[in-house]
């Protein structure tokens, strides 16, 4: 496969993944500082630059996009200290219209992850990796942007890397081209690794993570694949993020975890408001889920530490504790048990991401 055939394209931009005509404001402890879950006065852009920023050095600011439980970690003090993450993604070229953090504004689609998942944890450390579309300048390696003081690594992935239908990621010879991307597949495969991979399963209209196909003509003028999809099938330290609605179903837009039994094992769903934010797509599910992993790595640090497979054992953990009855329809295709509970899903794989259970204790490995 020639290089040049190849084509980086961000899961927010595939497909119908339009902005919301108006953009409501979210929830800002600037304008409501006895919230109660505001430590007494916001600051105005709500991020603080992954170090803990939100309101003035209390409670980081909640804002009504983000999973309703997680007052449960920021009220203890969780707020994803000791984990690194790294937001691989495009900073370059077209600005977005929405609003994260009680401010409308227009930011690359890079931007918006990075803020999203800083606002998620606002303890952890981040870096932002530029990546513009087209896989052009992609030498070195994933393991250069991690931070060497972090107990946990998170990178979250909102966008597909594409090749043409009958590409075998499996061929020994098969690579993506550039190092960065084939790094990026071996640290997910590391059996000793401290890095999380959240993957955005796609913004394929339902279709599946290991089969799906996107066919928009120019500049894809055949069939193409998610091979970024299709590498990390298996990965321990990685996992997919679908979108819900805010109803608690499946996003129209939303690629699904199908019938691949390993893909279901792997795939968490998250609810993305695109009706406060105006951001919709898997995109901005994956870093909620990056966030989560982060507030993980701070709760069960001194655990973490003591690990060498720590990322397999946090994409574990996140995946097991996964809840399913705030999803309407989870039991219309779910597989089931030998006791007859519903176990995973074709459609949500193993359920929402849940804050309150991914900070309940880690089970040792076995």
């Amino acid at each position: 496969m020639k290089n040049f055939q190849k084509l980086l394209a961000s899961a927010f931009v595939l497909a119908l993944l339009a902005m919301a005509p108006s953009v409501a404001e979210a929830q800002n402890c600037n304008k409501n500082p006895n919230h109660p879950r505001c430590g007494g006065g916001g600051s105005d852009d709500g991020n603080g630059g992954g170090n803990g920023g939100g309101n003035g050095g209390g409670a980081p600011v909640i804002y009504n996009w983000m999973p309703s439980d997680i007052g449960v970690a920021f009220d203890s003090g969780i707020t994803g200290a000791g984990s690194h993450i790294v937001t691989l993604d495009n900073f370059s070229g077209t600005t977005y219209p929405g609003n994260l953090d009680g401010t409308v504004q227009s930011l690359t689609h890079g931007a918006w992850t990075s803020l999203q998942s800083s606002l998620m944890a606002p303890g952890a450390s981040s870096v932002d990796v530029n990546q513009p579309s087209g896989r052009r300048d992609r030498s070195g390696s994933i393991t250069r942007h991690y931070s060497s003081s972090a107990t946990l690594q998170v990178v979250n992935l909102s966008f597909g890397l594409f090749d043409p239908v009958g590409t075998d990621v499996d061929d020994p010879n098969y690579s993506f081209g550039y190092s960065i991307w084939d790094s990026l597949v071996d640290e997910a495969n590391n059996p000793v690794g401290d890095a999380v991979f959240v993957k955005a399963s796609g913004n394929l209209n339902g279709q599946t993570v290991d089969t799906g196909t996107l066919n928009i003509g120019f500049p894809l003028p055949s069939p193409h694949l998610d091979v970024l999809n299709l590498s990390l099938i298996g990965a321990p330290n990685a996992l997919f993020v679908g979108a819900l609605n805010p109803t608690g179903t499946i996003a129209d837009y939303s690629t699904i975890a199908g019938d691949d039994t390993v893909v279901q094992d792997m795939f968490l769903v998250a609810t993305v408001r695109d009706d406060l934010t105006g951001l919709a797509g898997t995109s901005f599910a994956a870093p909620i889920v990056s966030g989560v992993a982060a507030l993980v790595g701070d709760k069960h640090e001194a655990y973490l530490l003591g690990i060498d497979n720590r990322a397999e054992i946090v994409v574990d953990h996140l995946l097991e504790t996964a809840q399913t009855d705030t999803i309407g329809d989870f039991s219309d295709s779910c597989t089931l048990t030998v006791d007859g509970k519903c176990e995973r899903s074709s459609i949500y794989g193993v359920g929402e991401v849940s804050i309150t259970n991914a900070l309940s204790p880690i089970s040792p490995p076995q």
